[in-house]
């Protein structure tokens, strides 16, 4: 047996209920005076049997008294015996399970009553509908991660009703495919009859992703009945405006210059809207616009505001609350630079204008000391490592030797997790390292591989670059008639024939030659981007270093290489968070590191803590609230990195599926699709126990009954005997 004590109460009032007989007891006690009388000596044997039988009688009664009020204590606790774990024989009976859909979705509103009220009522309805002592039943959460309660049928059904009570919505995406081969799991141990009762809004971009068929019901196979009932708000679903896909490009903003933050507006109804998106920064709104979209349309809503000091600041847009208040907010977290680091990997002497190297950090960095936006780093190719990398947020290759395998093994790791690399053509052995890079890539990673040197510009004019170019993609959006007009007039001396060309590449810039050959392509790889360059600065492959325009080419290639937004801090709630902290944004080592992380509440949260050669990572692996979550060192205020946890887009579509095309998601087995939860009132539950189930309560059926009667009985001896003492 399992006592399912109610707490703390439960236990004051048995003892409080017990010290009432013996405080009776007590007080009916007298207090004894001897007084001698010699006539009555005589009588003292036997008055003193007579007192000693007396004795024995207000003991009794006592006895009776307390295991009575013992016994009514322990029916509040509400205690159920367990019978030992094994199979659950309900071969006299039936063995439920609901699959409960508290998705994001089941929190949109109707009249004030939200989808998971009317869950809460339509399960009710079906635990009723068994048959107590002779059906059980169990139920199965279903969010982006299915749990379950009881891990087998159960028959206490008043231990469910009061899990019920504690049904809420989730701001998670529903996995309902898992939640059904959970319920089916759950359903293995049971005999007898066997069912499924799947609750649920319906919303069509879930139930596209369901197959029910033998490999989902596992073990249960036909002998587990399958049942459908949709649960709708009044009047059916409404529409719904959502926020989704926040964005800041570039994404490590310089402070003080101007960022472009954005998010998508989404219009889920049948009918034009107009909201306000407001803008928010570390708490405080800093802008708005009305957004008017026309029925089932999404516009892009961007801000361009200056974020003014460097570090970690949280970004949140914001509408008007609506029938669906969960998905009105989306959160991004931003890491604002005081400059921007990037680093030119060379085997020339950065100071002799003899190599590529020389040209490309003087146009990076033109001005002296601390006045520029970048901040120019400059590695021979034996020093390139991952650790080397971290922090860095365009990485451009000019004249080097042959790459180890470590260096492009870091390369290719900082490309995928979300780098900008820009590989020059110049001098060295361009096409071994350009093909050891693609081998590392499994033939990804570069848009085309570069073969020996051209014959286009080995004559005294070199080759120029061809008029009909991209000039509308970035980097080349940036110039103007006259920029393109410069950047024309250029004469390359020498250039590469291009080989294979990837099929994912996008080239941007050709070459004025007969066969058009790629001058600048670029290509995504993973988190990442590309941008080749069939050119170098190197005055041993022309003159482009000499010329203005080249000045403005490679930092329009530089922001466009870290203009890839930082996807990496963002998640769908119930899915893992991952922040990336570079070593860089840490205080040292020997100072010692000790994170402490925060949710949308400000409550404390536990991450996992994993380090590499770059930095920290901590992960969240199932955030369970929408917002931001902040991560501080050492007791610090101020955070060093932010991370945002969204509701997952689909779940904004209210649309339900119809009814109709349910029996296309599910194969193989007998499935009976319930239409009439429609119907559901949402008041039907009241009058129902709304007893909350407590930490301590388990599957078993309930022992308060017997308990009750077992006092009675007590209270009805202890009668009997006083009446039988009197006469």
């Amino acid at each position: 047996m399992i006592l399912a004590l109610s707490g703390l109460d439960a236990f004051i009032l048995g003892a409080l209920g017990v010290s009432l007989p013996v405080i009776a007891h007590l007080m009916n006690r007298r207090t004894r005076r001897w007084v001698m009388f010699p006539s009555l000596q005589l009588l003292r044997e036997a008055t003193a049997q007579q007192s000693t039988l007396f004795r024995l009688r207000k003991w009794l009664l006592l006895m009776l008294r307390c295991a009575a009020v013992m016994l009514l204590a322990a029916a509040f606790a509400r205690p159920v015996w367990t019978a030992a774990r094994g199979d659950v024989d309900t071969s006299g009976g039936e063995a439920v399970v609901l699959v409960l859909d508290v998705s994001a979705s089941s929190a949109q509103q109707s009249g004030g009553v939200t989808v998971a009220h009317h869950l809460r009522a339509a399960a009710e309805a079906r635990l009723d509908a068994l048959r107590p002592g002779v059906d059980s039943a169990a139920i199965v959460y279903a969010d982006a991660n299915p749990s379950a309660p009881f891990t087998r049928p159960v028959p206490n059904l008043d231990v469910l009703r009061g899990e019920l009570d504690t049904l809420k919505p989730t701001q998670q995406r529903a996995d309902l495919q898992g939640a059904i081969t959970l319920a089916a799991s759950v359903l293995e141990s049971a005999k007898g009859a066997r069912r499924i009762v799947v609750l649920s809004d319906m919303q069509q971009t879930n139930w596209a992703e369901v197959l029910i068929d033998q490999s989902t019901l596992g073990g249960s196979g036909n002998a587990t009945r399958v049942e459908v009932q949709p649960v709708t708000p009044t009047g059916g679903a409404t529409g719904n405006v959502a926020l989704s896909r926040p964005a800041v490009s570039p994404a490590h903003p310089i402070a003080g210059r101007a960022a472009r933050l954005s998010c998508s507006v989404w219009n889920y109804a049948d009918k034009a809207a107009t909201v306000t998106v407001s803008l928010a920064v570390d708490g405080r709104e800093v802008a708005s616009r009305p957004v008017t979209m026309q029925a089932w349309s999404q516009e892009a809503v961007t801000f361009e505001t200056a974020l003014a000091t460097a570090g970690a600041h949280g970004v949140t847009f914001a509408i008007t609350p609506d029938t669906m208040p969960v998905d009105d907010r989306v959160s991004l977290g931003v890491d604002v630079v005081e400059r921007v680091p990037v680093v030119v990997i060379g085997d020339d002497d950065p100071a002799a204008p003899t190599g590529a190297s020389y040209f490309l950090e003087r146009a990076l960095a033109p001005r002296r000391g601390a006045d520029n936006d970048l901040e120019v780093r400059h590695l021979r190719g034996d020093a390139v490592t991952a650790t080397a990398l971290s922090g860095v947020e365009a990485v451009i290759v000019g004249d080097v030797g042959l790459l180890s395998d470590t260096a492009v093994t870091a390369l290719r790791d900082y490309v995928a997790s979300g780098g900008g690399l820009i590989w020059l053509c110049g001098d060295g052995p361009v096409g071994l390292n350009a093909g050891a890079l693609r081998r590392a890539a499994d033939g990804g990673l570069l848009p085309w591989q570069p073969l020996g040197v051209s014959s286009a510009g080995n004559d005294s004019t070199g080759v120029g670059f061809d008029g009909d170019a991209a000039w509308a993609t970035a980097p080349l959006a940036s110039f103007d008639a006259l920029s393109e007009d410069a950047l024309l007039r250029v004469r390359l001396g020498r250039v590469y024939d291009v080989g294979e060309v990837n099929d994912d590449a996008h080239t941007l810039l050709r070459l004025a030659d007969a066969a058009r050959t790629p001058a600048l392509s670029t290509m995504g790889y993973r988190d990442g981007r590309v941008y080749m360059c069939n050119f170098s600065p190197s005055p041993r492959t022309g003159d482009l270093g000499k010329h203005g325009v080249f000045v403005a080419l490679l930092h329009a290639l530089v922001d466009a290489a870290r203009t890839t937004n930082d996807t990496r801090r963002t998640a769908a709630v119930g899915r893992p968070l991952r922040i990336d902290i570079p070593y860089t944004a840490l205080p040292d080592e020997s100072a010692g590191r000790r994170f402490r992380t925060t949710g949308p509440d400000d409550q404390p949260v536990e991450p996992l803590v994993s380090t590499d050669d770059t930095g920290v990572t901590l992960t969240l692996p199932r955030p369970t609230a929408a917002g931001l979550y902040r991560v501080y060192v050492n007791g610090g205020a101020t955070p060093v990195a932010i991370g945002a946890a969204n509701v997952d887009a689909r779940e904004s579509d209210l649309r339900a599926m119809p009814t109709d095309s349910i029996n296309d998601r599910i194969t193989g087995i007998g499935v009976r699709v319930d239409v009439a939860g429609n119907a559901i009132d949402p008041g039907s539950a009241d009058g129902r126990s709304t007893r909350r189930a407590t930490g301590d309560e388990r599957e078993g059926r309930p022992l308060w009954p017997w308990l009750i009667a077992a006092a009675c009985v007590l209270l009805g001896v202890e009668m009997a005997l006083i009446g039988w003492w009197r006469r």
